[in-house]
């Protein structure tokens, strides 16, 4: 899998697949997004939306609440 971003103005850091891998969520650690692709069977992304509202310098990591509520049960 990979996502060619031609303005070469996202920093793509850390990713996460939801738990049947029909979705996969990548952090851009210099705007704040995160942005969420269908994936399909055979590997393929295609955007489906961006989130936006982190903040626009520093963020890293990513997890999901499924991971959490896991983790602590």
């Amino acid at each position: 899998m990979a996502f060619k971003d031609d303005s070469e103005e996202r920093f793509l850091s850390d990713i996460t697949l939801n738990h049947d891998g029909t979705l996969l969520y990548q952090l851009v650690g210099n705007q704040g997004q995160v942005i969420i692709f269908d994936v399909s069977g055979d590997g393929e992304l295609k955007m489906r939306y961006v989130v936006s509202g982190l903040p626009e310098y520093g963020g890293y990591g990513l997890l999901r609440i499924d991971e959490l509520f896991a983790f602590m049960s």
